[in-house]
């Protein structure tokens, strides 16, 4: 089975390349703190005490490397990308940790409320029936599918979704550099 500590370190590459300092950030663009991506209004319990950290110390870069040292604090992070990301998108059934990491990077960049175009485009990748549920025929194409073949596959999906999203959302041009490093980073 794919290693979901493994997968998560490949997500921290991508979301704050592995600096403690940067895991707990202000997004101006949003207007609000970010957690390892996780937003306050979210259901994360550790938020309190986050925004105790935030106030005792003197910067947030400080505060963060302060925050990403809680053990329970880390734990809840854990859970929350788990169940919130890895469990709809049923990877614990995904026996390469190299395609688990291609797809939860960009489930957890884009969000599991576009799950199934992405399922969509797995079989397509894989030769599954094209219907959107990541089923035991999908899994066992995914699972049975070359990991080189699938990663310049999927790198090409989401190169293309990002291209989209941003003619669709010029708005968002500022991001799209990040994203296409992104894609290929997994």
């Amino acid at each position: 089975m794919a290693d979901f500590l493994k997968v998560m370190d490949k997500v921290w590459e991508a979301e704050h390349n592995h600096n403690d300092a940067l895991v707990l950030h202000y997004n101006k663009k949003e207007k609000n703190y970010t957690f390892y991506g996780i937003y306050p209004y979210t259901k994360l319990r550790s938020w309190r005490k986050i925004r105790d950290i935030i106030k005792r110390n003197r910067s947030i870069k400080v505060a963060s490397r302060k925050a990403v040292k809680d053990k329970q604090v880390y734990q809840e992070v854990l859970g929350f990308y788990y169940f919130n990301f890895w469990k709809p998108m049923q990877l614990d059934y995904v026996h390469s940790t190299a395609k688990a990491t291609e797809i939860m990077v960009f489930v957890v960049n884009v969000g599991t409320g576009r799950k199934k175009p992405i399922v969509k485009a797995i079989q397509r990748i894989v030769g599954a029936k094209v219907d959107g549920i990541m089923g035991r025929n999908t899994l066992k194409k995914l699972n049975d599918f070359s990991e080189i073949r699938f990663d310049r596959l999927f790198d090409v999906f989401e190169l293309t979704w990002y291209d989209k999203l941003v003619e669709r959302v010029p708005r968002l041009k500022w991001a799209h550099r990040g994203w296409k490093k992104r894609a290929v980073l997994a």
